[in-house]
């Protein structure tokens, strides 16, 4: 993650194709992190 984030952040800023392929990118990486989540809540959903 915080690799996409520098490269959205420093890599080429007035490239705009290069920004659409990384924001897209970091959306891939958000819904796989959203499913770690529920996987986590999973788990420890019989400690609580």
């Amino acid at each position: 993650m915080r690799e996409a984030r520098n490269a959205f952040l420093d890599d080429y800023p007035d490239d705009q194709e290069l920004q659409a392929a990384l924001l897209n990118k970091a959306h891939d990486l958000a819904a796989q992190l959203l499913g770690v989540l529920d996987g986590i809540k999973v788990f420890v959903k019989p400690y609580l």
